[in-house]
């Protein structure tokens, strides 16, 4: 009889680390998942950064006065808020 209840343990035991393993799997699916969304949002932020400093200094040193420079300033401006519209909808919200 202590044979049998060795031989029910040792499948429980092994039961019990087979759902351990697939819940451990998921939950490093969902980690890396997670790590890959907030790689891709901090790409979107630094290119956000860069597409603002850019327009800083196109607004600061080229548009002073000039009808063309303006509308290329609102051109890359607007270009810049669809860019961040399109992260707030698809990475955001």
């Amino acid at each position: 009889m202590t044979e049998n209840t060795n031989i029910e343990n040792e499948n429980e035991y092994l039961e019990l680390t087979n759902q351990l393993k697939a819940s451990y799997d998921a939950f490093e699916s969902k980690n890396q998942d997670l790590e890959t969304e907030n790689d891709d949002l901090k790409k979107s932020i630094i290119t956000i950064y860069g597409l603002i400093r850019t327009l800083d200094d196109y607004h600061n040193n080229y548009i002073l006065g000039t009808t063309d420079g303006k509308q290329e300033f609102n051109f890359l401006l607007n270009t810049c808020l669809g860019f961040i519209n399109g992260v707030i909808d698809a990475d955001i919200i």
